[in-house]
């Protein structure tokens, strides 16, 4: 049955439009017109719906609603793992072999019963020593939690280029990973470990800043060693370390890398220059000058640079305050202006030497060239290490302030 209406728009009279409704069982449609007083001139509009498209557009719209939800729900753990099957190395070794064809990678894994136990693999390449770990251990082994990569000392000397490329291209290990040089094998120094049932906790806290780490020991992060190592403008220090007779490790020093071979060592009270330098501060660090020993609360390091007919120049000042925590002089008095004195003379010297000193091997551990790289074009970024830093003046000087003596009278 058809059922046909026209009608006029009230509102639209004079331009003399209307529109005609056909209506049946199965649906209808509107049709717009432009009427004369005679005839129909023509059709403006057309469209018909019917009950089965409306229908079907709303089922189309409830179905891709249900995929959407189920979109979400359904990305979970289908290929996840049980923790209870997986070890979670935290310590990593990695040596050389003594013919420099294979590397040697040692995991130090803690036990759940307390202590820690050690698994080991060999090949050519790293990642294929840590593929023959898993293939011959009967859980998986997860080095996401590794926390501290130890490179023995041979590795060091010959160049670690192959262990930050394994590092950041496996993905697997994390960039706040530590890293740091052994006297001699990271293998026998992680078996000593074992041996003597180190707790993998204690050597997280020996480098953490909330815990143990003090700042006479070289701290350098896993994107800080890749990032100074492609870079023509920095260098880095890294621990320099050995088995501890009665704790986990004994500091020696710190290894100086020039991009990424290791050329030398310098001592603890060195890295505590480099180590406020890079501004860890040295909070809590006693100096002891001629005449007392002094605690430094804080520091704060400022700088500014300049070229100076082609030369770099680097202007420096460590502002650092104090308290008198001993005196070795009983009985004579010594003021606070002598003591400040010995200090700001210790500190300056002791500045000068590590610069020269590194200077002279072309290593910039103290990041002076990050320092003008805003200054540098793109050519002379290239030749900081070879041409610039060699000429740089280094102009330091401390300044102290001793906030109290504490009970001491002076």
């Amino acid at each position: 049955m058809l059922a046909c209406r026209t009608r006029i728009f009230p509102r639209f009279a004079c331009a003399k439009l209307a529109y005609r409704a056909e209506y049946s069982q199965t649906g209808y449609s509107i049709t717009l017109i432009q009427r004369s007083d005679h005839s129909l001139i023509s059709f403006c509009h057309r469209q018909a719906y019917s009950k089965e498209a409306c229908a079907m557009k709303w089922r189309n719209i409830v179905k891709t609603g249900i995929l959407l939800l189920l979109g979400t729900i359904l990305t979970g753990c289908w290929d996840s793992k049980s923790i209870d099957k997986q070890l979670m190395p935290l310590v990593m070794g990695i040596d050389q072999t003594d013919n420099g064809k294979q590397y040697v990678v040692r995991l130090l894994v803690p036990h759940p019963n307390g202590g820690s136990y050690s698994i080991e693999g060999q090949a050519e390449t790293i990642s294929e020593a840590i593929d023959q770990m898993k293939m011959n251990q009967e859980r998986g082994i997860g080095i996401v939690h590794v926390d501290l990569i130890l490179i023995g000392h041979t590795l060091a000397k010959a160049g670690i280029h192959d262990v930050l490329e394994f590092a950041f291209r496996t993905r697997e290990l994390k960039s706040r990973a530590k890293l740091g040089v052994v006297k001699g094998n990271a293998a026998d120094l992680i078996a000593q470990i074992e041996e003597n049932q180190g707790s993998t906790t204690r050597i997280q806290d020996f480098f953490s800043s909330h815990s143990g780490w003090d700042p006479s020991v070289a701290l350098t992060y896993l994107w800080e060693a890749f990032r100074d190592v492609f870079s023509d403008t920095t260098d880095m220090a890294l621990p320099y370390l050995e088995k501890g007779n009665k704790s986990i490790f004994q500091v020696l020093g710190s290894a100086v890398m020039r991009d990424d071979r290791m050329t030398g060592v310098i001592s603890s009270d060195d890295t505590l220059l480099y180590s406020a330098f890079h501004g860890h501060g040295m909070a809590g660090i006693i100096e002891v000058t001629p005449s007392a020993s002094m605690q430094i609360l804080s520091t704060t390091l400022d700088y500014s640079k300049e070229w100076r007919a082609g030369i770099p120049v680097l202007h420096t000042t460590l502002k650092m305050d104090c308290m008198v925590s001993a005196t070795k002089q009983s009985g004579n008095k010594i003021s606070t202006a002598a003591l400040k004195k010995e200090l700001e003379k210790l500190l300056d010297e002791r500045y000068h030497n590590l610069f020269h000193r590194v200077q002279k091997d072309k290593c910039d551990i103290l990041g002076t060239g990050l320092m003008f790289r805003s200054k540098l074009a793109e050519d002379q970024v290239d030749r900081w290490e070879q041409e610039y830093y060699p000429k740089l003046e280094f102009d330091y000087h401390t300044v102290v302030n001793i906030r109290n003596t504490g009970d001491l009278k002076l």
